[in-house]
């Protein structure tokens, strides 16, 4: 027996979205891979640069010639920035809890990332400046590299306790 005023209804749900996140996720991985075996191969020939460089160890864009310096200091930039998608996908995800660590820690390495980058973009036009004439640019990356330590700690430590990621991921 039918109620009277009943009807059926029908749910219709879209699609189910649950690969778009994970593809993004990876595509987020992929660029922050990427950008970190940039650096990594840029502080192996940056080291290099060192044994073999004729420029004076007090100017700003030692151990590069003026043209290698804007080269690398865009490269640096550029990485650095490719870092940041990640950042707010890890932001995003959750994995790091609710907690006040964990929205302060990923908002610290978020902002020292982007403090970084504006550092290295500032730099661009002091090429022939010394490091004496250089403290107030190098005084931002200072804040900048603090500021990812700090939130980095917190952040992780956060993503640790909430036993969010398990195994490798972890």
């Amino acid at each position: 027996m039918t109620k009277p005023y009943a009807y059926e209804t029908v749910r219709v749900s879209p699609p189910a979205t649950e690969s778009a996140p994970a593809r993004t996720t990876q595509r987020v991985g992929a660029l922050c891979t990427v950008a970190a075996l940039v650096l990594v191969v840029g502080c192996a020939v940056t080291q290099w640069q060192f044994a073999v460089t004729t420029v004076p160890s007090n100017l700003w864009r030692y151990p590069w010639s003026p043209t290698a310096f804007v080269v690398t200091t865009l490269i640096w930039a550029s990485a650095q920035a490719a870092v940041i998608p990640a950042l707010l996908a890890w932001q995003r995800s959750g994995a790091a809890g609710a907690g006040g660590a964990a929205r302060w820690g990923l908002r610290l390495v978020v902002v020292g990332s982007v403090i970084a980058v504006l550092g290295h973009v500032a730099s661009l036009p002091f090429v022939d400046r010394t490091f004496d004439e250089m403290v107030d640019l190098g005084a931002v990356f200072s804040v900048a590299a603090l500021a990812s330590t700090v939130g980095f700690i917190l952040a992780g430590i956060s993503t640790v306790r909430t036993d969010h990621w398990t195994g490798l991921f972890r």
